[in-house]
């Protein structure tokens, strides 16, 4: 009986030593996704703040007019053409 209860303590202590160990494990992919997730909505924040600039940019860089203001222009242009 008493070799029995060894063995069977051995096996609880294994068990235990393999649950942390893998409860660790679990922790630090679980760090390393969440650093990962951060890095990526950094990211993103960065790409829409420059797609907002390059959207402006965009607007407002084509000879100082917006596109509304081109659109008015070439209407009105073809109105005087019809005229």
């Amino acid at each position: 009986m008493g070799s029995h209860w060894i063995l069977s303590f051995a096996y609880i202590k294994a068990v235990q030593t393999k649950a942390v160990y893998t409860d660790d494990a679990q922790k630090s992919e679980d760090r390393k996704l969440r650093k990962g997730k951060n890095k990526a909505e950094e990211d993103l924040g960065s790409l829409k703040t420059d797609y907002k600039k390059l959207r402006l940019l965009m607007r407002t860089g084509r000879l100082g007019k917006t596109l509304k203001q081109w659109r008015q222009e070439i209407q009105e242009e073809k109105t005087k053409a019809e005229q």
